[in-house]
């Protein structure tokens, strides 16, 4: 007398669909089959649950990440040279941590993962009217996450809006200190 088994813990999500699909390919047969398979227990097997996604929220948090790629970007190629100033480094690691938590923050309301385009800049620049622009940046950066902090209703990306602001601020404050002790 053959052994039948009874297969479990399959239901989660849709690998049990796909389970199903191969399963019936390889054993048409199930009724001659040396193994059954059980049924996902109660709520298993069915589609994930998502954030109901507000698409001009959604919208709105691509640009934003699309806007702090390019701040990543730029800043990225001046912290990786040799006896660059401090500031760049500092803010490559703030920028780059702040896409980072927008970047979870969008998979999160999306299940999709944000990807960043890898683009430096080829300018040469004056390193007074570099550091002008990435304050400029900031500057930029500080009104638009002003806006989605008070557009949004969600308590969690309202928190998120409060530290990127606080962190832009601290940002612009190394630029000026490093544009002073270059005699500004």
């Amino acid at each position: 007398m053959q052994s039948r088994e009874i297969l479990t813990g399959f239901g989660t999500g849709p690998d049990w669909e796909t389970f199903q699909r191969v399963w019936k390919r390889v054993m048409p047969d199930e009724k001659n089959s040396p193994i059954q398979v059980a049924a996902p227990p109660e709520g298993r097997g069915k589609k994930e649950h998502t954030i109901p996604e507000n698409t001009t929220q959604t919208v709105e948090l691509e640009e934003m990440m699309k806007q702090l790629c390019t701040g990543v970007n730029r800043v990225e190629k001046l912290a990786d040279r040799a006896g660059s100033l401090p500031v760049w480094a500092f803010l490559y690691r703030q920028r780059a941590k702040n896409l980072r938590q927008l970047a979870t923050l969008y998979f999160l309301r999306t299940g999709k993962h944000y990807a960043c385009p890898r683009k430096h800049s080829g300018e040469r620049m004056e390193t007074d009217r570099m550091l002008r622009r990435e304050y400029l940046w900031e500057e930029h950066w500080v009104q638009q996450c002003s806006a989605w902090g008070k557009q949004t209703v969600r308590e969690e990306e309202q928190r998120l809006s409060r530290e990127l602001l606080q962190q832009a601020g601290q940002r612009q404050q190394k630029i000026r200190q490093a544009l002073e002790h270059l005699g500004g």
